[in-house]
């Protein structure tokens, strides 16, 4: 930060810090490079989207970012802004406030922060001034889901990683009852809670999320089909998003398998007509958008085609097109080559109007808006989104090392290996299973620099079957290693 300066300039600039300096990459390495946060292009860049659609999501995007600041503010058009002690405004208040008040308190619905971090990744080195902002807001509520929202007991303790019922209640404005911990998994949520992980460094919120995803794994599939009564997709949605999230982190194999389980739930319920079978005086269709986009999400790390063709019948369905199914359309566009999803994706973005007329603000911009940052993508031009890891750190092109596979995902039995190397070495190229297992390894005595392409068998021990799921590619030189993930599905 200062490398013309000396030791006292620093510590007299900073003397007055009260936070953490930390260090942050350029947006582009958060959006179209690692796609840390999902699948991301960065904010005020039109020239990287196509023609015919860069005014459109222009539009769009400031919508979105003015959305996101008036939750900087805290205001409520219902209840006309917050109070001195800083309650009113905040969760599900307007339900309540004409009926004695009831609980007040922030619940962070739908993981909100999780859609402020995108718009920072998206923000970063930007010329927006409250990018920073927007960080800061992030931080202060992913906490409150770690350490409030989440509950901590015992680990043998049946609730311990469950959610509460949105607290704090608001003690100051009047007496109430305490928050209860949630039973089912309406409101759990710790998408957030990984990401501040991944960003900052929070073993706190990393120790919340996983106590969240052990939570999730006690329950039966009878929890994904409890919206065949009352279309509360949000139940599956968030079950789906915290199995994926906590698979991403250390690839257990047992979310995978829960995810499958779930997914056939899913599809039995349907089925019988369960996605369009919403109570009439819920109609919780909004949030059936929630759902497709955790399906999306999901259909990588499990390569089951399944995912999609569920996802097209839920948008293709009556409850599909009373949703923000942005995402959802915008991929399907794509997966299945055809244009008018992704004109629906539009019509569906257009729910938000200016982003900033909503009746409870935080509560309604989460639930109607997640999603759309991503769906973004597929109205770029496909070429600008091909940055690869080697290019973004190294743009002079100098020969860098680097693994991957194509195609990936793949299920065949030979892994098609592309490796490049900066100069003559000695190698050892290892495929590792996700519990950290080396199920195969290929040594080469000496290769040329450049690149190579050559094949690796996909098997465990004594060609024991491997289970779908994400692989780790090992690239070990004389004096440098590098990994790659694969995403193998039978």
């Amino acid at each position: 930060f200062f490398n013309n300066s000396t030791n006292e300039s620093v510590r007299a600039a900073l003397v007055g810090v009260n936070s953490r300096l930390f260090a942050v990459a350029p947006a582009s390495w958060y959006c179209r490079v690692t796609k840390a946060f999902g699948p991301l292009v960065e904010k005020g860049n039109p020239e990287l989207y196509q023609t015919n659609y860069a005014a459109s999501i222009n539009t769009y995007e400031t919508s979105m970012w003015n959305a996101a600041l008036k939750c900087l503010g805290n205001t409520n058009t219902i209840l006309g802004g917050k109070d001195a002690y800083d309650y009113l405004g905040w969760g599900d208040n307007p339900h309540y406030f004409e009926s004695a008040g009831r609980l007040l308190w922030n619940g962070n619905y739908y993981d909100l922060p999780h859609l402020m971090v995108q718009h920072f990744a998206r923000a970063i080195n930007s010329n927006e001034t409250h990018a920073y902002s927007i960080l800061d807001y992030f931080h202060a509520h992913t906490t409150h889901i770690q350490d409030l929202h989440t509950t901590h007991f015992d680990p043998s303790n049946m609730s311990d990683g469950a959610c509460r019922y949105c607290p704090p209640t608001n003690h100051i404005g009047q007496d109430a009852l305490e928050p209860a911990v949630m039973n089912q998994t309406s409101h759990h949520k710790t998408q957030s809670l990984f990401e501040m992980y991944y960003l900052l460094g929070e073993e706190r919120a990393l120790d919340a999320a996983l106590k969240g995803v052990k939570w999730i794994k006690t329950f039966g599939t009878g929890e994904v089909n409890a919206f065949n009564l009352n279309c509360y997709a949000r139940r599956p949605a968030h079950i789906f998003n915290t199995l994926i999230a906590g698979y991403k982190y250390n690839f257990d194999a047992q979310n995978l398998s829960k995810l499958t389980s779930y997914l056939t739930a899913l599809r039995t319920t349907i089925g019988t007509g369960g996605i369009d079978k919403c109570e009439p005086t819920l109609d919780q269709r909004w949030l059936v958008g929630l759902l497709t986009e955790a399906m999306v999400d999901a259909y990588p790390i499990t390569g089951n085609p399944l995912w999609i063709s569920t996802v097209k019948q839920i948008v293709d369905s009556s409850a599909g097109t009373n949703s923000n199914n942005a995402y959802a359309n915008a991929f399907l566009s794509s997966y299945y080559n055809n244009k008018t999803y992704l004109g629906t994706a539009l019509t569906r973005m257009s729910i938000i109007g200016n982003g900033l007329t909503f009746g409870h603000h935080e509560k309604d911009y989460a639930e109607k808006s997640r999603s759309i940052l991503m769906a973004f993508t597929y109205f770029a031009i496909p070429e600008s989104l091909e940055i690869s890891a080697e290019k973004f750190s190294n743009p002079s092109g100098m020969k860098q090392l680097s693994i991957h596979a194509a195609p990936n995902p793949f299920n065949g039995t030979e892994l098609s290996v592309c490796l490049n190397l900066p100069s003559a070495t000695r190698v050892k190229i290892k495929l590792i299973s996700p519990d950290g297992r080396v199920l195969n390894e290929l040594k080469l005595n000496k290769m040329a620099a450049g690149a190579h392409r050559m094949g690796l068998m996909f098997k465990g021990k004594n060609n024991h079957a491997l289970s779908s799921g994400m692989y780790v590619l090992r690239l070990e030189t004389q004096d440098r290693a590098v990994s790659s993930n694969v995403v193998y599905f039978k």
